[in-house]
């Protein structure tokens, strides 16, 4: 094993060319023996030394014994520096470069993270609450997107746990919905005596690259659908030196491939991933009227169909499938001046059950005005026992222009006719 001694200021003044010459001044035997060895040359050097000393005390009788020790002295140390020749002692420039890992942000972007959860669980809205940096009130209060949690969440402490991350490498985040959108890359930041190294050649070599301070920006849910396969797939191929994957996501995949599989494969290649789950985990009871249309334009005394669809949220085997809901038809009359809608007026009543019509169920109101005007018209449902999302209940539809004309029709035959 070569020894290495570590470098000398005298060193550095005696062997530093005057030339830009980078690196650390080392000082190394390049024949050293290894092993056995050392023990075999260290036995030749006490025998020869033995054999010197020897030799000078049969000089007794013509040598004074002081010129006698220095002639001895003389000799054991012309072979010391014989044997150090031997050796071939050596100096040289050594320069070491850290190669560091890149890790990957990984953040679903698709419009489910606009969604604001209920957290029916107070244990987990105690733990979101404190990851988000956010009061216990504005979780409960609906007040935070799943998307406004993960911003949150990131830049606490002027980002702390990317800082972290970039103290053991670079930082690459990526957005996906069904498509991968690589965001911001992060340079790694030097560790406290690598800064101190650095300030030193800068001091001696010049300015260096000043230290980065980018931030990542904030996630905004804008995607149509949610492909995990695919988002781990590119992030896998494409990243140089993954070190790790942090996949923050509502688990919502709409891909066609498992992404199981390619969970396997970041095994099989050593790159661990860990996931961050955002959203409720309790399973969603939630009743929506997604739509409410009505034709622009209607005529008095005409019918004409308010027409709305409702979204339902159960579990298979939950009980409010069996049990009828009321869904109830509104009338506004516009203001004619304002604008402004007046009161609103219960036109009808329909009772459907989510075990017939399944999860999407559609609705078709006939009705008939009397009077000329503009009217708007909304769809209601009763609000649900533990519903995650009480305020998409109903949906208010256009502006229907009621007018008081007649319809005039011709007729054309070629026949005569009654």
């Amino acid at each position: 094993m070569n020894l290495i001694l570590a470098q000398d200021n005298f060193l550095n003044r005696l062997f530093r060319p005057e030339s830009d010459q980078s690196g650390e001044l080392r000082w190394q035997w390049m024949n050293l023996p290894e092993s056995w060895g050392v023990f075999v040359w260290l036995l030749i050097f006490a025998l020869v030394v033995s054999g010197a000393i020897w030799l000078y005390r049969r000089e007794s009788k013509v040598c004074p014994f002081p010129i006698r020790m220095l002639l001895a002295g003389l000799r054991v140390g012309v072979l010391l520096f014989l044997l150090l020749l031997l050796f071939k002692p050596s100096v040289y420039f050594q320069e070491v470069s850290i190669i560091r890992p890149t890790f990957a942000i990984l953040r679903d972007r698709s419009l489910s993270l606009d969604r604001a959860d209920h957290y029916l669980n107070e244990e987990t809205m105690k733990k979101v609450a404190a990851a988000a940096g956010v009061t216990e009130a504005e979780i409960r209060e609906r007040k935070l997107t799943r998307a406004d949690i993960v911003n949150r969440a990131l830049s606490r402490n002027e980002q702390e746990f990317v800082k972290k991350l970039r103290q053991k490498g670079s930082v690459q985040v990526i957005d996906f919905d069904d498509r991968v959108n690589p965001m911001e890359f992060l340079a790694d930041l030097p560790k406290e005596n690598e800064r101190q190294k650095s300030k030193e050649k800068q001091s001696t070599e010049g300015p260096a690259t000043p230290e980065q301070s980018e931030k990542i920006s904030d996630l905004k849910a804008i995607g149509l659908g949610t492909d995990l396969w695919q988002a781990l797939r590119q992030t896998l191929s494409d990243t140089k030196r993954l070190g790790g994957i942090v996949l923050i996501s509502d688990g919502q995949h709409k891909g066609s491939e498992d992404p199981v599989e390619i969970a396997k494969r970041a095994q099989a290649a050593d790159v661990p991933i860990y996931v961050i789950g955002i959203g409720d985990p309790t399973p969603e009871r939630n009743l929506a009227v997604t739509e409410t249309n009505v034709p622009a334009r209607a005529y008095m005394n005409e019918p004409f169909f308010v027409e709305g669809v409702i979204q339902a949220s159960f579990a298979a085997e939950d009980a409010a499938r069996q049990t009828p809901i009321s869904a109830s038809l509104f009338q506004q009359t516009l203001d004619p001046r304002t604008g402004k809608p007046g009161e609103p007026q219960l036109i009808e009543t329909q009772q459907v059950t989510l075990a017939e019509a399944g999860n999407r169920l559609r609705l078709q109101f006939s009705h008939v005005v009397t009077s000329p005007g503009k009217f708007v018209y909304s769809i209601r449902v009763p609000e649900t026992e533990g519903e995650t999302n009480p305020d998409d209940n109903q949906k208010t539809s256009s502006t229907v222009d009621v007018v008081d004309e007649k319809i005039r029709i011709l007729v054309v035959s070629g026949l005569p006719n009654w």
